[in-house]
């Protein structure tokens, strides 16, 4: 994950290494990383967090008033995980985490009759006067629409008295988040089951149907001899209360984070580049791409879209202004990537 401050990018890996590096760096042929010291070892004590294959592990990174917030899949007792937050003081020498974010409600693994630890959400955006926060269902689906629980939902931590309150419901697992400031338009990504990943426009309040409705089909194993029996998802969304997503996708795309990106990077107006990391099976093909959507005044229809190729996945990306370029995240190199204009 990687985040913008100043003339600085900030960059970070799933089991918690954080370096940074000059934005100066990104017109040059190489990328000089600094090591940034912390503590997570002191407060993240669970062995699994740390395991390159686990998907224990940090989901997102976010820069409010001068404080470092990390999400991540939190141990809160023998078998049983939530989606919590650190924070610290903004510090390139040494980060020092402590809780700023936690809750006792967690989900068995030993007892969930399906359990997807990845299902974790955890992607944060500054938002007025705290942080909007997404909550994963991490497989349990009837979560979404139960309110006295935070799972499939999206959140909103008040920064000073860290009170929350649930501001959306019905998630299956958001991965992106993005603030529109002057509009006050929030933005959002979530992974379908089978297929219907989604870029929905998140209402304060709002019901967004999972898993009740869904354009994506529950996995083959939901059967009875499985433990589950859920009923297929309504297709509509509107018929039955929720609302509908602005763009579905069929098959799904694995959809990452989101971004806007002005006129001066793509010549276009309400601009909006939604980032994937799976591929799409049907014709035409594409392999993990940058899906590029122009939206009306209003971000209430996609009246354009493109598609950017990238042949990776990718986790993360951020607009940096002072170079009109983009910085990507890619898994499969592993590496940081640059995307910009060429004519």
């Amino acid at each position: 994950y990687v985040q913008l401050i100043n003339d600085k990018i900030i960059f970070t890996n799933s089991t918690g290494e954080f370096y940074y590096f000059n934005n100066n760096d990104l017109e040059k042929n190489k990328i000089n990383f600094f090591k940034i010291e912390n503590n997570l070892r002191d407060v993240i004590k669970d062995d699994l967090f740390y395991s390159t294959k686990a998907t224990y592990s940090i989901k997102d990174i976010e820069i409010f008033n001068n404080e470092l917030f990390v999400s991540y899949t939190k141990y809160i007792k023998h078998y049983c995980y939530n989606t919590s937050i650190l924070k610290s003081e903004l510090n390139f020498s040494k980060l020092e985490f402590e809780e700023f974010f936690s809750y006792d409600d967690c989900i068995d693994k030993s007892k969930a009759k399906e359990y997807l630890s990845h299902l974790a959400g955890g992607k944060m955006q500054a938002y007025k006067n705290g942080i909007l926060f997404s909550i994963g269902d991490y497989q349990q689906r009837n979560l979404g629409q139960v309110d006295n629980v935070l799972f499939g939902k999206i959140v909103f931590i008040d920064i000073k008295n860290k009170t929350h309150e649930i501001f959306s419901k019905g998630h299956r697992n958001p991965q992106g988040l993005l603030y529109l400031k002057d509009e006050d338009i929030i933005l959002e990504t979530e992974h379908g089951p089978v297929g219907g990943d989604e870029v929905n426009k998140i209402k304060k309040d709002f019901n967004y149907g999972w898993p009740i409705s869904s354009y994506g089909k529950l996995p083959s194993g939901n059967f009875e001899s499985n433990g589950r029996n859920d009923p297929k998802p309504f297709e509509s969304h509107k018929d039955h209360g929720f609302e509908e997503p602005l763009k579905y996708y069929l098959p799904s795309v694995g959809i990452s984070q989101l971004i806007y990106v002005p006129k001066d990077f793509n010549n276009k107006e309400n601009n909006i580049l939604v980032a994937s990391m799976g591929r799409k099976k049907s014709k035409p093909y594409v392999y993990k791409a940058i899906f590029d959507l122009k939206f009306n005044e209003d971000y209430s229809k996609v009246i354009e879209e493109d598609e950017i190729v990238i042949g990776e996945r990718i986790r993360d990306l951020i607009y940096v202004k002072s170079k009109n370029l983009i910085v990507l995240v890619l898994e499969n190199s592993p590496s940081i990537a640059v995307l910009k204009r060429i004519n």
